[in-house]
């Protein structure tokens, strides 16, 4: 399975669109019947979808810490 740049190992990924639509696009590509996957950043090839659960639920905590920062009116710099 090809992601390029849907996938990062053991980086940050570069979030450069929807936090959103990267975890939906990322639970689709979950249901793909692969065993490896090339991600756009790291080692050439990864086993899937073992592979992509550190990325999941590092942008899932982003996700969720920017929602807690917001109800409770907390400003960028504070972030």
């Amino acid at each position: 399975l090809w992601l390029s740049d849907i996938l990062f190992i053991d980086r940050i990924p570069a979030l450069d669109g929807s936090l959103k639509g990267w975890l939906e696009v990322m639970r689709q590509q979950a249901r793909v019947n692969a065993v490896m996957a090339v991600p756009g950043h790291g080692p050439v090839s990864v086993s899937w979808p073992r592979s992509m659960e550190k990325q999941a639920d590092y942008l899932t905590l982003l996700l969720d810490q920017t929602r807690k920062f917001i109800a409770d009116g907390s400003f960028m710099e504070e972030i």
